[in-house]
């Protein structure tokens, strides 16, 4: 056992030690950031499968004041992927899939050639099958409702593979939808009915469901983004899919979470080889983290864990199981991007007694949920210079490098700059977040550097001109642990 593992459990060697722990240590620090804006949510805490510690702050929908609570459901984005993958894997041990078999076996009037012959069902699961994504092709702006899972096809079974599977590793949503429809095959139930019966009711998860956005339905957490034009956030029904897909986009509370993590490593689900299988990380994803079939597999502070995270405009979500120890650690938003630090800095404190503290976590622009606690900006530099030029430090090259790969075009350059220069995270295609995060806010064309508002150590941000949207702040934060990568990029609309 390392040091740090050692540590660690003596910090937390009984429930009443560790909720001793979060409730000095987490509690006020979570409380500060809900009064300034930048946490609306739940974060639980169990030991095997009994709470520890839970905590809840910021309104499920801010029109009928309705309070969050643990009872309350959140879109869950990406983690959603990990129900895909457990439905897999019960069809894996009872021997009607097999996960080196190609799509086609499955599929066989899928009307194209290169993915029914060549990608495999693991490759669908591990990222590595060369599909993108299927938001490419407005998915969400077509409003589109998926009765069935071949719905889905349509967007994106014409698309050329973007490398020989099993090559590389590029974050597929449209991999995971493919494998929506694979179920829907070989079950002959619809997708959504398959998962709940065989995933959601087999684990208790009684306040989990695949929601109709169409309804705008009031049981559940709204979520509250930018809108395309600006301005302050809004509800984020018109930007989110309409149905909960196999890539993701369940609804689920916190303790939906708990007893889905306990129901896996007991066996409830799928087999203990199979866990084992779906579990074990293969995928570098960067520094401490891997992806393996629906699952990523990291570590910190010499703890292993198991899990996935997902974003969508409004929502975010991180669930993180460290199966050695029993705990299960889940935090729900229903705001953007804000699920990951939080997570990170209760982990730490589980994990070594010590949180992980984030670089920057700032309430979205414009948020009307608080006035922002922001540390004191840096002298503002640039502003008095002839030209304005990028520092010259690890920030600066990062960020520049960014403005090139964006600039050229194509979205395979600017993929190609976030797997080599961005340490990702399970559940968070960082090419196309990062577009996704322009598009909405109406930026087209090229990208230059207008003025260089704030330099500190470890981040760095700018003003960039765009040809159409106004100008931008991009904020670039590198990774502590590997200063030649991205650690976040920050894109917010000037004020």
């Amino acid at each position: 056992m390392s040091a740090s593992a050692s540590r660690a459990q003596s910090t937390v060697g009984h429930p009443d030690s560790l909720r001793q722990l979060l409730d000095q240590r987490l509690t006020p620090w979570l409380k500060d950031r809900a009064a300034a804006g930048t946490f609306s949510g739940v974060v639980v805490v169990a030991r095997n499968g009994l709470t520890v510690y839970s905590a809840a702050f910021g309104d499920a929908n801010r029109a009928k004041g309705k309070r969050n609570d643990l009872t309350t459901p959140f879109n869950i984005g990406s983690t959603g992927k990990m129900f895909t993958a457990v439905a897999i894997g019960q069809l894996v041990d009872s021997g009607k899939l097999d996960l080196d078999a190609p799509v086609g076996r499955y599929l066989p009037t899928l009307s194209n050639p290169a993915i029914a012959k060549k990608v495999t069902i693991r490759e669908l699961l591990n990222h590595t099958s060369g599909l993108g994504d299927y938001f490419e092709h407005d998915f969400i702006e077509r409003k589109t409702y998926a009765s069935a899972a071949v719905d889905y096809l349509p967007f994106f079974v014409s698309d050329s593979l973007a490398f020989e599977p099993g090559s590389r590793m590029r974050y597929s949503n449209a991999g995971f939808a493919l494998l929506g429809v694979i179920i829907e095959s070989v079950t002959g139930e619809s997708y959504w009915d398959y998962v709940r019966k065989n995933v959601f009711e087999r684990a208790g998860m009684t306040n989990a469901s695949f929601v109709d956005a169409r309804m705008r339905p009031a049981n559940v957490a709204v979520g509250y983004a930018r809108s395309p034009s600006g301005g302050a956030l809004i509800e984020n029904w018109d930007f989110i899919e309409q149905r909960s897909s196999p890539a993701g986009g369940a609804f689920a509370s916190a303790p939906d979470l708990v007893r889905f993590s306990r129901s896996l490593w007991s066996g409830k689900l799928i087999s203990a080889k199979t866990v084992d299988a779906f579990t074990k990380g293969t995928q570098d994803m960067g520094p401490g983290i891997k992806y393996a079939l629906g699952f990523g597999d990291g570590t910190m502070n010499g703890w292993r864990f198991v899990g996935h995270n997902g974003g969508i405009p409004g929502a975010s979500a991180e669930f993180m199981s460290f199966p050695e120890h029993g705990i299960d650690l889940v935090v729900l938003s229903n705001i953007d991007e804000v699920a990951t630090p939080v997570a990170f800095y209760a982990g730490g404190l589980i994990t070594a007694g010590k949180p992980i503290e984030p670089r920057m976590l700032r309430p979205p622009p414009g948020s009307p949920l608080g006035s922002p606690a922001l540390p004191p900006a840096a002298p503002r530099i640039g502003a008095q210079q002839e030209s304005a030029t990028m520092p010259k430090t690890a920030e600066g090259r990062l960020l520049a490098a960014f403005l090139i790969a964006y600039n050229t075009g194509t979205t395979a350059s600017l993929t190609e700059f976030f797997d080599t220069r961005m340490a990702p995270v399970p559940g968070r295609p960082t090419a196309d977040r990062v577009s996704a995060q322009l598009e909405r806010r109406g930026v087209t064309g090229a990208l230059s550097l207008k003025e260089v508002t704030e330099q500190k150590m470890g981040s760095l941000t700018i003003v960039a001109k765009t040809e159409k949207g106004g100008d931008i702040n991009i904020t670039c934060i590198v990774d502590g642990s590997a200063p030649d990568r991205i650690a976040q990029l920050l894109i917010e609309q000037m004020r």
